[in-house]
């Protein structure tokens, strides 16, 4: 089961900077339109089971150029602004100065005076992903066309994030962000992307642009490990034929990179010369997780007692984070390594803009654990599909997930 949630195309609101919550009327922009259609290309190639809008004329307008039945609900309306509605930011800080950073700083008062709290959001998100999960079969994939509003208020819940300035992006027009019912739950898949649109995201763009540093992780190309699930950690694997062909699909796509690093384990490093303009730079800091005596065994092996049964329950039913295998890495060592292996290549390559080709334990330690999410709640997060990238801006206030996950060349 996936549902998918896509952001509306640019609205006139949007354009104009105006803060336009629950209320209908505005029409797309052209840039919006646009938008829409090239959403709908990449929809179409695989039409989804269902399409749900908020209702919204922003929302069915977006809707519209898939050209299939479309149902409405307006429980995934955008928030309620209250007075707040059609006024600007400066204006709204100017008027309601107090009101604003208070909801800024997540306290339960209602937006505009008389609109939605926090709270009621989203409780009123939840009843209704609820709702729509008890309507899906396995292998059933819905898209519900909805608000920036709501898509954000999904990630923060879903990441546990409480405070009033997530480390993430806000999701951007005709963005997609996916969940993915695994192992009996619904787990974040992508975040954030319009893959569609170009390979780096409006946003991160900007940042790039403004001077802050934008890092492009790659998760390598598949190799046989991969396909018969077996543990890799520090093994080294290499890539298999489909692989070399993801690795050649991502070239195409991204374009070659001129400060490229990665991981030293062979899956990577050859990965990361399909996109390399001018040599790689390996680190061993940019390795994945180290499994020790795991290492070439799969998960269902694990839970046999010649695999280390309550270790692995330990671990992974109890949620204590050890070291894998028992003489492996802990997930919190993997996080720190990585952000050292980061830290390093901004302070001695000088570019502003590199790609670190690594692996899908590690690229999870390191944007999620930005986010303050780590072991067990990592696991609610898929790993990132082989050559799927992610970006992340390195802001004054420290880093922020751009986006999640996007493998766009692979549809």
């Amino acid at each position: 089961m996936e549902i998918t949630f896509l952001r509306h195309g640019q609205s006139e609101a949007n354009e104009a900077g105006i803060w336009q919550g629950s209320r209908h009327g505005g029409r797309l922009t052209r840039l919006g339109e646009a938008q829409a259609s090239a959403v709908a290309v990449r929809l179409l190639k695989n039409p989804p089971d269902l399409i749900i809008t908020s209702g919204l004329d922003r929302t069915n307008q977006t809707a519209a150029p898939l050209g299939l039945p479309v149902e409405s609900d307006a429980a995934w309306e955008e928030m309620d602004l209250g007075l707040w509605d059609g006024m600007t930011l400066p204006e709204i800080s100017e008027i309601y100065s107090d009101e604003l950073i208070a909801v800024f700083a997540g306290q339960e008062v209602p937006m505009g005076r008389n609109g939605e709290t926090i709270l009621q959001i989203r409780d009123r998100v939840s009843v209704a992903l609820d709702a729509l999960q008890s309507r899906l079969d396995d292998g059933d994939r819905a898209v519900v066309v909805t608000h920036g509003g709501i898509v954000e208020t999904l990630a923060r819940m879903h990441w546990k994030i409480d405070g009033p300035t997530p480390a993430f992006a806000g999701p951007s027009n005709t963005s997609l962000t996916s969940f993915r019912h695994v192992y009996g739950h619904l787990r974040l898949a992508t975040y954030n992307d319009t893959g569609h649109l170009g390979p780096i995201n409006e946003w991160a763009v900007e940042r790039l642009n403004n001077g802050d540093p934008l890092v492009t992780f790659v998760r390598h190309g598949e190799t046989d490990a991969n396909l018969r699930r077996l543990v890799q950690g520090q093994t080294d694997w290499g890539l298999n034929d489909r692989g070399r062909e993801q690795a050649g699909k991502l070239a195409e796509w991204y374009g070659t990179q001129q400060s490229v690093f990665a991981s030293p384990l062979g899956r990577a490093a050859e990965t990361a010369a399909a996109i390399a303009a001018d040599g790689v730079t390996e680190l061993s800091e940019f390795a994945e997780l180290s499994f020790g005596s795991w290492e070439g065994k799969t998960f269902d092996e694990l839970q046999t007692a010649d695999g280390d049964s309550d270790l692995a329950d330990r671990i992974f039913q109890r949620g204590e984070d050890l070291p894998r295998g028992g003489d492996g890495e802990t997930w919190a060592q993997l996080s720190e390594r990585m952000k050292v292996g980061v830290e390093k290549v901004i302070a001695a390559d000088g570019a502003r803009h590199i790609t670190v080709v690594s692996h899908g334990g590690a690229i999870r330690a390191y944007t999620l654990g930005n986010m303050g999410v780590g072991w067990p709640d990592v696991l609610d997060t898929v790993v990132p599909a082989n050559t799927a990238v992610t970006h992340v801006v390195l802001t004054d206030d420290g880093p922020v997930l751009a986006d999640y996950a996007v493998a766009t060349h692979l549809e």
